[in-house]
């Protein structure tokens, strides 16, 4: 994939202005096009990787975990300002920081996925023991999700929105967070109306 990256760059570079004129465009598609493959590709790596069984496992506490995530946001949160509050985060330990991969696209997604020509961003995120389980639970302001795309989300590859809206992205992390969640006895689900946000529940087996 990189090998036809290359070639289109430098194609682009060698061709005369006046034919810049003409074909600049459609190379620029191609490029864009194969770009996108690339990410994929890179995505569909990843998801392997995360997916598979780690041979051991250590403790970490969940605040530590949120705050890993944040880290990972801070250029977006530095871009959008969103008002973010931390609810009852409790003095617990949860089994892998694989976890901050998954509330780093939750809270990534909280993030940009908002209409803003509305009110500002706010984000609540909160964690409550409910038997056996933590519920990591992040709620927005933002779009919100029609029901009947509740499960697309999921989906790989699944945007509902352009490909050039709401920050690059090829639809993966959901699908990554999902895997890495089922993988150790939890899961995600979404509760979402359109135009109020949503709000997303990460199931985390206690420690």
């Amino acid at each position: 994939m990189r090998h036809i990256d290359f070639f289109f760059q430098d194609l682009l570079k060698s061709l005369p202005e006046d034919v810049k004129e003409n074909e600049g465009q459609t190379i620029d598609i191609i490029l864009r096009a194969v770009d996108i493959l690339q990410k994929k590709q890179s995505a569909l790596a990843f998801l392997l990787k995360v997916s598979a069984p780690r041979e051991s496992q250590s403790k970490i506490k969940i605040e530590k975990v949120i705050e890993g995530a944040m880290q990972q946001n801070a250029l977006l949160i530095e871009k959008y300002n969103p008002t973010i509050e931390l609810i009852d985060i409790p003095d617990v330990d949860i089994f892998s920081d694989e976890y901050q991969i998954v509330i780093t696209h939750l809270i990534s997604n909280a993030i940009i996925y908002h209409d803003n020509g509305t009110d500002e961003r706010k984000i609540t995120i909160s964690v409550a023991q409910k038997n056996d389980h933590l519920l990591f639970s992040i709620k927005d302001n933002g779009l919100g999700v029609e029901e009947k795309y509740h499960d697309d989300v999921f989906n790989a590859f699944r945007r509902l929105h352009g490909e050039n809206l709401y920050e690059d992205g090829v639809g993966m992390g959901l699908t990554i967070g999902k895997s890495i969640a089922q993988k150790y006895g939890g899961d995600i689900s979404i509760k979402s109306i359109e135009g109020e946000g949503s709000e997303f529940i990460l199931l985390i087996p206690n420690a």
